[in-house]
């Protein structure tokens, strides 16, 4: 996931990955293998990964478009305020590519 991340990205992009923090150490494996530097690590033991959008009024989808050992990985595509025909357009053009 992380390398189809960072190929249909520019330089410089910002990857929120969200997963259950039993996943941490696997996450972070798997993330230096394809970034150059991982920014940040943030566990928030919270069901919905939504959250932060609903807190920040912005609109945010998420996508199933993995699995990992029969797990699956999703990908959430966050917009700025009163951007959310951006992230439906962006969502629309990422999902095809998994």
């Amino acid at each position: 996931m992380f390398r189809r991340l960072a190929e249909n990205t520019v330089d410089g992009a910002i990857h929120q990955i969200c997963m259950g923090w039993r996943h941490m150490w696997e996450m972070l494996v798997a993330g230096r293998k394809v970034y150059g530097e991982l920014k940040n690590l943030c566990v928030w033991n919270k069901a919905n990964c939504t959250v932060h959008a609903s807190l920040l009024g912005i609109p945010a989808i998420s996508l199933p478009v993995l699995q990992e050992d029969g797990l699956p990985l999703g990908l959430q595509i966050a917009s700025f305020v009163n951007g959310d025909a951006q992230a439906f357009a962006i969502a629309a053009a990422i999902k095809p590519l998994f």
